[in-house]
């Protein structure tokens, strides 16, 4: 083993008195010289005495017997110096290079060489983490100010870029993205907005401005958990390159643009202006009116495409326009308006535009048979129906829902967003006939001589345009248009629910002394609210809520069954006893006729146009026997055209354009008529030059929509949307089982004279040879 206790060699160099140093400025020549000597190597005993050890360490295996091999001498060795030794030692001999070599040069040197091995690793940026640690972090104000100036700077740089330097950056088409001219406000420019875009970009070139919002807006113990931070980053950014320059706004004029859809007024677009939140109230106003020109020139150029379908929905609205200085040439007028949009009704698969419009194809006459079972499947959808309202009404169904059978149709629409176009509104009266020839030839011109074109208006105005169309047949030009015979009408869905609540409210009111349990009268009394009810909104459904939860679809059938049915089949079943109008035959009828109610307003909803036309079948006897002649005879032509009269694939499509999806989403379509009217409403909300204004309102709604779509605004305003009718539906619960109403056995007469509007008038429709 190695002697390492003990010490081998005690080697000294000493000098005789008589030592002269100069003699030793001539070394001896060396071994390895070709001029000196050859000198043998030393023997192990001429080693042994000069070292001076004694035998005991003559076989100490540190010593090799091998002359030849490597052979090293051990010594002492010093104790590893300290850190702050060897920085002693380096800072001692720094001063004996140069006095005036500091330690401030020193580090200014080594940061100015670019020294490769000084930045390996990031060697720099510990060091700068050690300095401030050892700077007490954020104790020294110096340091937190030297560092927040550095930032500043670089912040500043990045802004820069955006800004005033964006020539000379690397970002300058992004920058040319975000400054938007009112005069290039566009349709293009709106659809293509996206705050996850816009933050993904402020990600890319302004990254450090970014991590200094992320730090200060974002806590850990943070319990916001409604706020999307990420979108209001997006909003400080923006208002900071706004206030550096003005003409960096692109995320201020879309906000100008939602503010002016939801009507926020002047003086509060300013002082949002001011916090650089939104754009200036006369930015917004040229904006909407670029927009508008934008949307115009789009729909111009779909109206004249030959491969689009179009469907013109228009209605007339009358509005006043108030003046609060008046003067002889300035005072308050009243508007007779007309507003229309432009559907674009989907292609079929497989057609063509031009072959399903075609005014040719209208000319063959084909006839179709109705063999359809409406009555079957009526019965089928109501039982759907209830087992629907009673898992929404009982505790404890909830998890049936999923069970319940859906709703199927094999002509059901497409779930796509409808594509539409707003019209400048047209200063002209639509009351008669003739005020409608001119309204058609406004928005027509003489360009549809082969091409047939769908109108849809309610009631009133699609009769007026068939009474034009009459007296139009008379005239001698050769000119299809100056018939007006290339337009074909349609109704609107909304009326025609609208108006069968109105019909059956007028059966089942009563009147003065002649009323029962069940009148509509009577249970309006029930609700101290009495103003504020709507007939349509009492729940008939209410008294079942007791009912047994394992068989919910057998009990919506024996519902449907027992009390869905017509009182003369109930009697023929016996359920009925007493013979005659009783006050549960009564209900049993406004059973009936609301749960049609239910039927319709669902297939519109789930977009099913073949059960839409089935409950126009149902109701076109209803409407007769109610009184409304107007819309069972809308029905009869509706059902006449899309049966009979239309060709085949046009038949359907301009059915289906009855029906309106805003967004494109699931059961989520409206009456394309009710959609008109929201545009009356939006319009009297913005009523200044609006043939200026008004195309812009289709696209800035759905900005709007988008917006609070990702932004998550629209699932928070959403969260109180159902309103509960618990106590609406026991007060009527209470009044109905008092008076035993849907039990036959304690059945009682009643002197409320109500028309069962299904079949009362089934025979005298039909015709002495049943045509109908």
């Amino acid at each position: 083993m190695p002697c390492a206790t003990k010490q081998l060699f005690n080697l000294s160099l000493e000098f005789s008195d008589g030592y002269d140093e100069i003699s030793g400025e001539s070394s001896p020549v060396r071994p390895s010289s070709p001029d000196g000597p050859d000198l043998s190597p030393p023997t192990r005993e001429e080693l042994l005495a000069v070292i001076g050890q004694s035998g005991e360490h003559a076989n100490c295996e540190e010593i090799e017997d091998d002359y030849g091999s490597d052979y090293t001498i051990p010594v002492n060795r010093k104790s590893p110096q300290t850190l702050d030794q060897k920085i002693a030692v380096i800072l001692d001999y720094m001063h004996t290079v140069d006095n005036h070599l500091s330690l401030y040069k020193f580090i200014s040197g080594v940061f100015n060489s670019g020294h490769a091995s000084f930045y390996s690793e990031n060697s720099h940026i510990k060091l700068m983490d050690l300095w401030w640690m050892q700077c007490g972090e954020m104790q020294d104000i110096n340091m937190k100010e030297w560092i927040m100036n550095q930032a500043a700077e670089i912040c500043a740089r990045e802004a820069s870029f955006l800004t005033n330097r964006a020539s000379e950056g690397p970002y300058f088409d992004v920058a040319k993205s975000l400054c938007l001219p009112s005069s290039k406000v566009k349709v293009n420019t709106i659809n293509s907005f996206q705050l996850q875009q816009l933050e993904k970009t402020y990600n890319e070139v302004t990254p450090n401005f970014q991590k200094l919002l992320q730090a200060f807006t974002t806590s850990s113990q943070s319990q916001e958990l409604t706020k999307n931070h990420s979108f209001g980053q997006v909003m400080i950014t923006s208002m900071a390159l706004n206030m550096r320059s003005i003409k960096t706004n692109y995320h201020q004029a879309i906000n100008s643009l939602i503010f002016w859809d939801n009507c926020v007024p002047k003086r509060l677009t300013q002082m949002l202006n001011q916090l650089s939140i939104c754009s200036s109230y006369p930015f917004q106003i040229k904006a909407v009116a670029s927009l508008s020109k934008s949307a115009s020139q789009l729909a111009k150029k779909a109206a004249n495409d030959p491969l689009k379908i179009k469907m013109l929905p228009y209605d007339n609205f009358n509005w006043m326009s108030h003046v609060w200085e008046s003067s002889t040439l300035h005072k308050s007028k009243t508007h007779d308006e007309v507003s229309a949009l432009l559907v674009i009704l989907p292609t079929p698969l497989g057609g063509h535009a031009s072959k399903v419009t075609s005014v040719k194809s209208f000319k063959k006459d084909s006839r179709h048979t109705i063999d359809v079972d409406d009555l079957v499947v009526f019965r089928k959808h109501a039982v759907i129906h209830i087992q629907n309202i009673l898992a929404e009404l009982i505790a404890g169904l909830d998890g049936q829902k999923n069970l319940i059978p859906k709703f199927k149709d094999n002509n059901a629409i497409n779930h796509i967003k409808t594509e539409e176009y707003y019209l400048p509104t047209f200063d002209q009266e639509q009351g008669s006939t003739r005020g409608n020839m001119v309204v058609l030839e406004h928005y027509f011109g003489k360009t549809f001589e082969e091409t047939m074109f769908t109108v849809l208006g309610d009631c009133l105005t699609v009769a007026w345009d068939r009474a034009a169309q009459d007296q139009r047949a008379l005239y001698l030009s050769p000119d299809v248009f100056d018939h007006l015979s290339s337009i074909r009408t349609v109704g609107g869905l909304m009326h025609y629910e609208m108006n069968f609540i109105s019909a059956i409210a007028g059966n089942y009111w009563g009147s003065s002394g002649n009323t029962d349990a069940i009148s509509l009268s009577t249970l309006h009394k029930l609700f101290p609210n009495q103003t504020e009810i709507n007939p349509r909104k009492i729940n008939y459904y209410a008294c079942y809520i007791q009912l047994d939860t394992n068989h919910l679809s057998k009990i919506a059938t024996v519902i449907v069954e027992d009390f869905c049915n017509s009182p003369d089949c109930l009697e023929g079943m016996e359920v009925k006893t007493l013979l005659g109008g009783t006050v549960n035959g009564h209900t049993v009828l406004l059973f009936h006729d609301i749960l049609t109610l239910q039927e319709m307003h669902d297939t519109v909803k789930q977009g099913h146009p073949t059960w839409v036309l089935h409950m126009i079948k149902f109701w076109m006897p209803m409407f007769y026997a109610a009184g409304c002649y107007n819309y069972s005879n809308e029905c009869m032509e509706m059902l006449h055209n899309i049966i009979h009269d239309w060709p085949t694939p046009y038949a359907d499509i301009a059915f289906k354009g009855m029906f309106f999806n805003p967004q494109g989403r699931v059961e989520d379509f409206k009456p394309t008529d009710i959609h008109v009217e929201h545009l009356n409403d939006c319009i009297k909300e913005h009523a200044h030059v609006l043939e200026k204004i008004v195309p812009a309102m289709g696209y800035v709604q759905d900005l709007t929509d988008h917006i609070f779509d990702e932004m998550g605004v629209e699932d928070l305003n959403q969260i109180h949307r159902h309103v509960s009718q618990s106590k609406d539906i026991l007060i009527i619960l209470q009044h109905l089982v008092v008076h035993h109403i849907f039990n036959f056995s304690l059945d009682t007469p009643s002197s409320h004279a109500v028309t069962d509007l299904l079949t009362h008038d089934l025979n005298r429709m039909a015709g002495a040879n049943g045509e109908h």
